[in-house]
This record gives structure tokens, sequence and C-alpha cells, in this order.
């Protein structure tokens, strides 16, 4: 679980990932909701919920660019490399 990797990776604290584990499937449906009301019409919705976008709106007092560090966290648990792309240019940042 995504909440594991980050505590173990120390980008969480316990208290934040036993929140996450708790609370992951509401809040999942909480997203899939908001993007819902401005994604009407689109299929399988429900596969455009990232565990890191979770995880980022569950643990909102971490510092820094939680998405990106989580999201690190998850790549080198799963050993592979780590790119940042600009979502605005498709280019490595």
């Amino acid at each position: 679980m995504l909440s594991d990797i980050l505590l173990r990776a120390g980008k969480i604290g316990p208290e934040q990932a036993k929140a996450i584990k708790l609370m992951r499937d509401v809040q999942r449906m909480k997203i899939l909701k908001v993007q819902g009301d401005h994604l009407r019409g689109r299929e399988h919705l429900e596969d455009e919920v990232s565990a890191v976008e979770v995880a980022v709106s569950l643990a909102p007092e971490v510092p820094g660019e939680s998405d990106t560090k989580f999201t690190e966290a998850a790549a080198l648990h799963a050993g592979m490399p780590f790119t940042k792309i600009d979502p605005v240019t498709g280019e490595k940042i």
C-alpha cells in the first residue's frame, strides 16, 4: 500500500499513514464526485484518481510538493526512475 511505502520512506508519519488507510476509499469517492462534476460523460472516471492524489488530499500538512515527494517514493519503491514532467510542456523538469 502506498501509505506503508510513504511511511517507510519517511514522507509521512504514523498518524497520517493510519488516516490514509482508514479514509482512502471515502476520499477517492469524494475526489471522483468533484471530478465528475467537471467531467460529466467520461467513462471509467474511477481509473483517473491515483493513490497519490488520495494520499496528498489526506495528508495536506506534509510540507512541500507532496504529490512529487509521494510519486518519487512510489517510483523508488518499485525500482523505477523518477522523472518530473512539466504538465504544460510535457518536458522533463
